[in-house]
């Protein structure tokens, strides 16, 4: 199962709409017959929460858990954050679902840790059980509300981020961007680029990308020299126009860098 990092710039009381990311990710949920846990961010109530989010229906297979809630069963601790979430995959089996879904995020996170790198913590605690029991998780990220947690949760979530615009997977040793990279989320694609590469990846894939700004280039230009002086990032799928952009800014001149056209 998967553990998706969504930069949430929506706004929840917003009535449901389709497309939505967190509204289509339940329902997949729900169609796979998995439990749903959706742990509330602080402003949200559960009645919005169904009313929006949820499938009229499906009431009966979402649980809804406010951050106190989560805070008391965790006792604020990242283990205690995976036993919770544990117990949940266990009830979830027990009465006849296929396994659970949760939603969750820094919003609460930072609800009931007390710093920064603790609710990095918390996020890493949810990565521990995706992997050990299969559970699928969807995490939040707010920027505008938590902009202290870009580093840790989006260099420690590169293999699967889905932002506004733009959104990064890493498939097979290889992180593919994909979308629309300018001076709006830079930032937030150089984090994920250097957690790509503290992870051991050194290959980046550009097929997918319709746009790619000054500041991605520099973006990537930045990850690629931090590595040692030994080794190297592959730069490929790019395609006739960007790859007329790199030779402007002499982007294969950088030694630490490898650069492939379209595959």
């Amino acid at each position: 199962m998967a553990h998706t990092l969504l930069v949430d710039h929506r706004d929840r009381r917003l009535p449901r709409r389709a497309g939505d990311p967190i509204a289509v990710w339940i329902d997949d949920a729900i169609r796979r017959r998995q439990k749903v846990l959706y742990e509330l961010e602080p402003t949200e109530t559960r009645e919005e929460v169904l009313a929006a989010l949820v499938p009229e229906g499906a009431e009966h297979q979402v649980e809804v858990l406010a951050p106190a809630a989560v805070q008391a069963e965790s006792s604020g601790t990242a283990d205690g954050l995976a036993l919770l979430h544990r117990s949940r995959v266990d009830q979830a089996h027990a009465r006849g679902w296929s396994g659970l879904a949760v939603v969750t995020g820094p919003t609460v996170f930072a609800e009931v840790a007390a710093d920064a790198d603790a609710a990095v913590m918390h996020e890493r605690g949810v990565s521990r059980v995706v992997a050990e029991t299969g559970m699928s998780a969807l995490c939040r990220y707010r920027p505008p509300q938590h902009p202290q947690l870009a580093d840790g949760m989006l260099s420690g979530h590169f293999d699967d981020v889905d932002d506004a615009i733009w959104g990064a997977r890493a498939v097979d040793g290889v992180l593919h961007l994909r979308g629309e990279i300018d001076a709006s989320n830079t930032d937030r694609v150089s984090h994920v680029l250097r957690g790509a590469l503290d992870a051991g990846l050194r290959v980046v894939d550009l097929s997918g990308l319709q746009f790619f700004a000054a500041g991605g280039v520099r973006a990537l230009r930045s990850a690629a020299e931090s590595l040692p002086a030994d080794e190297t990032l592959v730069v490929a799928g790019a395609d006739v126009l960007l790859q007329q952009v790199f030779s402007v800014v002499d982007l294969s001149d950088v030694p630490s860098i490898e650069l492939r056209g379209e595959r």
